[in-house]
């Protein structure tokens, strides 16, 4: 590295970022595990007590088991996104750490390749897919039950 001051700041610069997008992936991966856990145990052990108390109300049988089953669909995608989401969040802050040396100690114009951090556009989409996808299943579980309430 130059001896130049300017670039030493840089390089400070540079080590503050990584540092704290290093942080925030910890982060990240902690609540995401922690969310993704809840979600799946949460949805699979209440559609399960559902269906169990359900039954005694209308004798097993069931009416718009598509919508259970569109409901279950919609939580595995759902997770899947989830599970995707998290490696494209991973990949977006390492390849933000290249991205953070190339602007702050290597100067390179933003708008140049080296600058462009192509994972971020498909961490959004995981995130849209799973909250869509568990929206939905929400939905489809509630038309289920409201169709299966036992009289």
């Amino acid at each position: 590295m130059s001896e130049h001051p300017q670039d030493q700041v840089n390089y400070k610069l540079y080590l503050e970022e990584r540092k704290i997008l290093l942080t925030e992936r910890s982060v990240a991966s902690y609540a995401f595990d922690k969310t993704l856990t809840s979600l799946a145990t949460g949805a699979l052990v209440f559609s399960l007590a559902y269906i169990q108390f359900a039954v005694a109300g209308v004798g097993g049988v069931f009416r718009g088991t598509w919508l259970l089953l569109a409901a279950w669909a919609a939580f595995g995608l759902c997770l899947l996104a989830s599970l995707l989401g998290y490696w494209f969040s991973r990949e977006a802050f390492e390849r933000q750490i290249d991205v953070s040396y190339a602007i702050i100690v290597k100067k390179e114009d933003r708008s140049s390749e080296k600058c462009n951090n192509k994972w971020t556009p498909w961490v959004t989409v995981a995130n849209v897919t799973s909250i869509g996808s568990f929206t939905v299943g929400i939905g489809a579980f509630a038309a289920f039950a409201a169709l299966n309430l036992p009289m």
